[in-house]
């Protein structure tokens, strides 16, 4: 655990302590799942970080010029093609082009926040384009 995250879940334990000493019942399993609301929200933020980190590398990969909606589709066929065999690795197949472990690494980000209904969190095509485009868009930054 990194000191940004223990610090998150200092400060919300110390808030929960106050909450208590105003008069409000929280005790140390409360305390705990505050503090486990903490680290999966930072775990999470983290995880959307590397996802569209990964989907900027692909969209530079496939040219900065390309329509969102290829790269849209790239993703679409890769999540259907290859991620079910590849989804119980930590990394992709050693002959993997450098496109397919652009897209590997978003699947396995997006796999770390995934929806509610369990399916990957991978942007449709207008969050993509707010991804790859914005100012941020600067995958050397990411990287």
């Amino acid at each position: 655990m990194d000191s940004l995250t223990e610090a998150a879940v200092r400060h919300a334990l110390g808030l929960a302590a106050t909450y208590q000493k105003l008069g409000k019942m929280i005790d140390a399993s409360v305390q705990a799942d505050i503090a486990r609301e903490v680290y999966l929200a930072i775990d999470r933020k983290t995880a959307l970080h590397r996802r569209d980190a990964a989907l900027r590398r692909a969209f530079h990969l496939l040219g900065t010029s390309t329509p969102i909606s290829l790269i849209y589709n790239q993703i679409k066929r890769f999540e259907a093609d290859c991620w079910p065999s590849w989804r119980h690795s930590s990394q992709p197949p050693t002959d993997a082009s450098p496109l397919r472990v652009a897209l590997f690494n978003a699947c396995l980000a997006a796999a770390a926040a995934p929806l509610l209904d369990g399916y990957l969190n991978l942007p449709g095509q207008r969050q993509l384009r707010r991804i790859v485009t914005s100012t941020y868009s600067d995958v050397t930054r990411d990287e």
